[in-house]
């Protein structure tokens, strides 16, 4: 099944890319059939054979005793194998970047060539990229151990249920989260990240200009800046595909432990945390970090069944680590503790864990080696523009102090701050979290939930320094405590779920010496340290914190606890109250279908407020797509799009200028001149064409008989002008 649904899906893809290449169409005058020319209507015909191709192969390995199906599987059913195709698709997406971000000259006499070919290229860098993904998946799910159990390995009839919900997950975000996000907010990382893809896609990308943020996140959204009219729909989509992904490590990690049953049970629940209601519709690297931070995790954990293959599983883990750290710089805080936590993973031969023996000394050597190699092209492309080593490791963030704010007393505040917010993170599971203590073997402890338990617990101190040490350097918190970096930490409600769920599947009764004692340590305590955390982040009762301290769009864990009020408090104790019972007594076939419920009432119940609050962002990045959509196509690769003028209301704030001009860059309408209507005289504007918004106060009052806009409970209007209407009105 899974080689049919690979097969499926690039079938799909080069339909879609067939479909595409034929409404673009080619240049007025060219068309000789449905305004396609010559060359075009080649292009169209070969990447829908292409398309045929696929889809037969798809129908012909349906069956087990086909000789595709046959062929396939003796293909992937050696190891070797699977890492040449993971390597080769790797390549082949490294080759396609390559051609995808040189300056259109570059090509010279073929620039007309490579221009028709661009969503082409894109699509076998997909290819790459996708080859590689499920080469990975088939390897996780047919060599690895399954816990600690060297012989045995999953089912691989499990994986289309697992697609089935990663395919689910993303047509339903695509249909309720990102379908309502119509541009960049503020002026804060998203066009940072948007400029560096675009100077990615032009060939014009410098680190000396660009070093404040590695380069992974914005390389994986610049395949959406080929698709001109659809570009920020196009980062959409691959945002929506990056951060649902995270279903795939997040199951392996459950199949650990956990049958298949309550593997996906597991992960359908780490589809409700609200990262995947806010990230997906920004321009920002969480929907790649995220994930890669998962996989890290699930690659630090396990090991192949195949001894053999340990050196080059240590040196993936290696390069992945790189991988993360030029996706966030914030990964340098964690690679101490990954490396921790795999040393302390057990090896073939060694004493013990101070005694380790050569080989396992010789694996963390080439396990750094591996890591340094994989970042050396940013670091070897810093230095060779000049731009200092500590830049390159991303020592540049946070840079800007204020001297007499970096004081002991606030280094202490920051570190009960991110204390607090860890236990907010973790509220709805805490309970079960601290249950784990009765559970975990201290003698086996480097051993299955011992092991992870260790990781997770290792990454969040790492996190916890680095994140306390920013937030008190940070200029904008100088005064009092103005923002919290809860972004940072988003990593952490994921493997907190998995985790609860895996103590409450084996939960061990005999294990429990004082059910009094129980109770405190899984009920009482952890409520008591939630209505703390809660008094000093949220209500400000201890130290003062600015009203906005966690915002919507960053700290998204902790706003959903703000965002239900008292009922936060009534459904965690509830919760923790019927866990516990259910937990000490003999009704234990209880306690899935109340935990599952339970989760599910508590994200869900928080939705519609937190929805309500992303939409109050949405007017101005609304109203720049409505402009754009009056305007011609442009293109980004050499820039000719139309400079255009926008008069906004008289009342607007800064930001709002700011995202009606990010919005419209978006959409490949750059350098857009913004003036304030009623203040700036019409004749100001210096660019040939522009467009006046004015806001209504009811639907009625159309003012000069032009056409209403409607959002969000407001209208308002947009007036077009040029110069001869500048002119006539002077």
């Amino acid at each position: 099944m899974m080689i049919t649904l690979y097969f499926i899906f690039n079938a799909l893809q080069a339909a879609l890319l067939a479909v595409y290449l034929a409404l673009v169409g080619s240049e007025p005058g060219a068309g000789v059939v449905f305004n396609l020319s010559l060359s075009r209507l080649l292009l169209v015909a070969a990447v829908f054979a292409v398309s045929m191709v696929f889809a037969w192969l798809a129908y012909r390995s349906q069956r087990a005793d086909s000789r595709i199906h046959r062929r396939a599987e003796a293909l992937l059913d050696h190891e070797e194998n699977i890492g040449l195709i993971f390597l080769g698709g790797v390549f082949l997406a490294a080759v396609l970047y390559f051609l995808l971000t040189r300056q259109t000259n570059w090509f010279g006499d073929l620039k007309l060539v490579y221009e028709r070919l661009e969503p082409v290229l894109v699509w076998l860098a997909l290819l790459g990229i996708q080859s590689a993904f499920m080469a990975a998946v088939w390897y996780c799910a047919h060599f690895m151990r399954q816990g600690d159990q060297s012989g045995v390995s999953q089912d691989l009839a499990e994986l289309p249920a697992l697609f089935g919900v990663y395919l689910l997950f993303i047509l339903v975000k695509l249909a309720l989260v990102t379908s309502t996000s119509y541009g960049p907010l503020g002026r804060g990382d998203e066009m940072t990240y948007f400029d560096m893809a675009e100077s990615f896609y032009r060939g014009f990308f410098s680190v000396a200009q660009s070093h404040h943020y590695p380069p992974l996140y914005p390389l994986a959204i610049m395949p959406a800046l080929v698709f001109r009219e659809f570009i920020f729909e196009g980062i959409k989509f691959i945002n929506v595909v990056l951060s649902s992904s995270i279903i795939f490590p997040a199951y392996f990690i459950a199949r650990q432990f956990l049958d298949r049953k309550h593997s996906l049970i597991a992960v359908l629940l780490t589809c409700l945390i609200p990262y995947h209601l806010v990230y997906p519709r920004r321009i920002l690297s969480e929907n790649l970090y995220f994930p890669l931070f998962i996989w890290a995790v699930y690659i630090t954990l396990t090991a192949p069944r195949n001894r053999r293959m340990r050196l080059q599983w240590d040196m993936l883990n290696g390069a992945m680590l790189a991988v993360l750290y030029l996706t966030r710089y914030i990964s340098l805080a964690a690679i101490p503790f990954f490396m921790l936590a795999w040393w302390i993973k057990p090896f073939e031969g060694e004493g013990s864990l101070f005694r380790p023996g050569w080989k396992k000394i010789q694996h963390a050597v080439l396990l750094t080696l591996a890591m340094l190699a994989a970042y050396s092209p940013w670091l070897i492309a810093g230095l060779a523009e000049g731009v200092e080593l500590k830049l390159i490791l991303g020592f540049g963030v946070a840079a800007k102090t204020d001297p007499a704010a970096l004081t002991l007393p606030r280094l202490l505040l920051w570190a009960l701050l991110y204390v607090c917010y860890y236990i907010l993170v973790s509220a709805p599971v805490l309970n079960l979290l601290l249950a784990t203590v009765t559970q975990i073997d201290l003698r086996r402890w480097r051993e299955g939930l011992g092991r992870l338990v260790f990781e997770m617990l290792a990454l969040m101190a790492g996190f916890y320094v680095a994140v306390t040490r920013h937030s008190w350097r940070a200029y904008y918190n100088r005064e009092m405590p103005s923002k919290i970096m809860g972004r940072y930490l988003i990593v952490f409600s994921v493997l907190y779920i998995l985790i609860a769920m895996i103590v409450m599947r084996h939960f061990d009764r005999k294990r429990v010496k004082s059910k009094a004692k129980f109770i405190i340590w899984t009920g009482i305590f952890p409520f008591l340290l939630i209505v703390l955390a809660n008094a000093v982040l949220i209500q400000g009762a201890i130290f003062p914190v600015d009203e906005y301290f966690m915002k919507a769009l960053g700290s998204v864990d902790g706003f959903l606890t703000e965002i239900l009020g008292p009922y936060f408090f009534l459904m965690v104790a509830l919760l923790y109250g019927v866990e516990i019972f259910l937990l000490l007594t003999e009704k234990r076939k209880y306690l899935l279908p109340v935990f599952v419920a339970g989760m599910a009432v508590y994200y869900l119940s928080g939705y519609p407020a937190y929805y309500h609050s992303l939409m109050d962002y949405q007017t101005y990045p609304w109203l720049s797509g409505q402009i754009a959509d009056l305007l011609p196509e442009s293109n980004l690769k050499d820039q000719s799009g139309g400079k255009i003028s926008v008069f906004l209301p008289a009342e607007h704030t800064s930001q709002d200028e700011a995202e009606i001009y990010n919005g419209l860059r978006v959409r490949g309408i750059d350098n857009t001149e913004i003036l304030t209507d009623g203040v700036d005289p019409l004749g100001s504007m210096t660019n040939p064409r522009g467009f006046i918004i004015r806001q209504l106060k009811s639907a009625e009052e159309t003012g000069e008989g032009l056409k209403v806009y409607t959002f969000n409970g407001q209208y308002f209007t947009i007036r077009e002008v040029d110069h001869e209407a500048l002119s006539e009105g002077g």
